[in-house]
């Protein structure tokens, strides 16, 4: 039986470190998502959490720490150290049995979506100048098989050439969250996306395929 703590979980690029404010070289791994019906979740661990050692080993690589993970015992407390704003905490998480996959996949149907037209949105003056976004709707979302529960804006198209492109921004992807700051429309978006400065970094929590992950716009 592998342990399972309910969490995804992403290497730290340089770019997401800096957005993070995370000290130079810092080890460790980026929750990008906490399961609500899992043990972290339970536990108190964010989204944005930097886990940097499991059970007093530290931790180096998203392989490493699923290693730590699967070989725990079923029923056991892990110390889970986190850095969360800047400040470490050790949080003790009841690591559980892998649900089957069904189960995981097991999600709550859509809630009704306010209906807006693929108007064109003016783009902001700063790294997501790059990015065309449009508000989801049921058609765009069968279209590009965004799971029902999702909300946010999606992306329908990447300059290319630009810096979000060069971050690995996908046609389809759903913005979540801008610099920490959470979108559930267009004008969320517009919102978070207007107070970056131009030569700013960008964080941007994305949803891909139901996969919730962060990813740092970097001007040029």
């Amino acid at each position: 039986v592998r342990g399972w703590m309910g969490v995804a979980i992403q290497e730290i690029t340089p770019a997401l470190a800096k957005s993070f404010k995370l000290p130079e070289q810092r080890k460790g791994v980026l929750i990008s998502d906490v399961n609500e019906n899992g043990p972290s979740h339970a536990a108190g661990i964010k989204r944005g959490d930097v886990v940097i050692a499991f059970n007093g080993k530290e931790v180096s690589s998203v392989s490493q720490l699923r290693n730590l993970v699967a070989r725990t015992m079923v029923g056991k407390d892990a110390q889970v150290k986190v850095l969360r704003d800047g400040k470490e905490q050790t949080i003790a998480v009841k690591v559980m049995e892998r649900p089957s996959d069904e189960m995981l996949a097991k999600r709550e149907s859509a809630p009704p979506k306010e209906k807006e037209q693929g108007e064109t949105i003016k783009p902001p003056d700063n790294v997501l100048a790059s990015l065309k976004i449009q508000a989801l709707d049921n058609a765009l979302m069968s279209q590009l098989n965004i799971p029902a529960k999702t909300t946010g804006v999606v992306i329908t198209g990447v300059e290319p050439g630009g810096p979000a492109e060069a971050a690995g921004l996908q046609r389809g992807d759903v913005i979540q969250e801008v610099n920490h700051e959470t979108v559930k429309n267009v004008d969320d978006y517009l919102k978070a996306a207007n107070k970056i400065k131009k030569d700013e970094l960008a964080v941007l929590l994305v949803n891909r395929q139901g996969n919730s992950l962060f990813v740092a716009v970097n001007p040029k």
